[in-house]
Formats: structure tokens, C-alpha cells, sequence
């Protein structure tokens, strides 16, 4: 009668008869645990077959038989996209990662974007920019949209003459334009913004913040 060994190495189960008789075909199952896969299976003391996955046909021609497996953590990859692409960045602290691994993502808005959504191919559980990595591949996508910003604008003194503006919502860096029309006696002094930013011939570039315009005119 033969004694049937069983070695692993890695997180995983192997088994299968502890005995048999010289000269029996005996299967054995190798279960990797969930993240695992089977690296590398080997019988001294007879010859074996591979059934279907992780199931093997041993046959048995010697009275000491050891049967090893080897299991070794899968490699998942972490890929992140993002859109539009101008939008922003988004990046995660590993591209390759394994089962059970924390993945943290950090996601940074280019100026006049916010994070409309984050997505995560299979469905994820992202808390405070983190999650567990899963047992398999996993997409991660950042959609971005723009703020649309407010722009208003005022006069002094009020009986100067009128004003009006290209558009009261915009994006950053679009052109505003503001028309100014002084009363009889009346010239444009100055025009500003808050938060400042550049007039040339009464048109600016919107800035990333809600804006103000204030024409003076005297």
C-alpha cells in the first residue's frame, strides 16, 4: 500500500486519498483560494494528467508518493481613465495589485473642473478614496464636468449711463465681453473684476470663481 503526501505552498487546498495501491489511478483536486492560481503542480513517485482545472489523474507506481502545489497570488491590474480628457487627473498608488490589496485613488480637477462621478468596473465600495481590491481587474473612471461660474455686473453711479455683459453664466477661460454705454457728460473711468482679472478693450477671460464686474464711470 502507498502513502499518498501532500505538499503546498500559498493559500489553497490539496487533496485527495492519504493511501492506494501501487498501480492505482487516484484524483486529486488543487483549490486555489480566492486571488490564487495554481503555479505549478508536480507528483514524485508516479505519473499524472490534468483532468480539467485543478483537477489531476495520479498514477501511482511507487510506495512513498508526494504530491505538490504551488500557489501563487494572481495579478490584477488597476486602470484608471478619465473624461474629458482635459478634466482632470486621476491616478491610483498601484497599477498591479492583488486580491484583498487597499488601492487609493487621488483624483485632482483641472482648474474650472469638478469630479462629476466616479465609476468602478466591477462595482466597488470606495470609501474616502480607497477600496479592496477584488479578484479580478478593475476600471476606475473619473468624469469630469465644468463649473459654470456667475457673472454680474454693477455701475457707479447709477445715473452714468448702462452696462451689460456678454453672458452671466460661463466657464472658466471663456471671453466676456461687457458693454458699456455712458450717459451725455459721462465717460468710462475704470473697469474691474473680483476676483481680478485682465480687461483689454472691455473683454476678459473668465476666471475660476464666481465674478464681479464694476464699471465706474465719471
Amino acid at each position: 500500500m502507498a502513502t499518498i503526501h501532500y505538499i503546498k505552498s500559498g493559500s489553497g487546498n490539496l487533496s485527495g486519498p492519504s493511501n492506494a495501491s501501487r498501480g492505482q489511478t487516484i484524483t486529486v483536486t488543487a483549490t486555489p483560494a480566492q486571488g490564487y492560481s495554481i503555479a505549478s503542480f508536480n507528483v514524485t513517485g508516479g505519473s499524472y494528467s490534468q483532468i480539467s482545472a485543478g483537477r489531476y489523474s495520479v498514477y501511482v507506481n511507487s510506495d512513498d508518493v508526494n504530491i505538490t502545489c504551488t500557489f501563487s497570488q494572481v495579478d490584477y491590474i488597476v486602470s484608471c481613465v478619465k473624461t474629458p480628457d482635459a478634466g482632470g487627473t486621476i491616478t491610483a498608488n498601484k497599477g498591479i495589485a492583488h486580491f484583498g490589496d487597499v488601492i487609493t485613488l487621488t483624483v485632482t480637477p483641472a482648474t474650472g473642473y469638478r469630479l462629476k462621478s466616479l465609476t468602478e468596473t466591477p462595482t466597488l465600495t470606495i470609501t474616502n478614496s480607497s477600496f479592496t481590491m477584488p479578484a479580478s481587474n478593475v476600471t476606475v473612471t473619473a468624469t469630469f464636468e465644468k463649473i459654470n461660474y456667475t457673472v454680474s455686473i454693477s455701475k457707479t453711479p447709477a445715473e452714468g449711463g448702462t452696462v451689460s455683459l456678454s453672458k452671466t453664466s460661463a466657464n472658466y477661460g471663456d471671453e466676456i465681453t461687457v458693454t458699456a454705454t455712458p450717459a451725455t457728460g459721462y465717460q468710462i473711468k475704470s473697469i474691474t473684476t473680483n476676483p481680478t482679472a485682465t480687461v483689454t478693450n472691455k473683454k476678459f477671460n473668465m476666471p475660476a470663481a464666481n465674478t464681479a464686474v464694476t464699471v465706474v464711470i465719471a
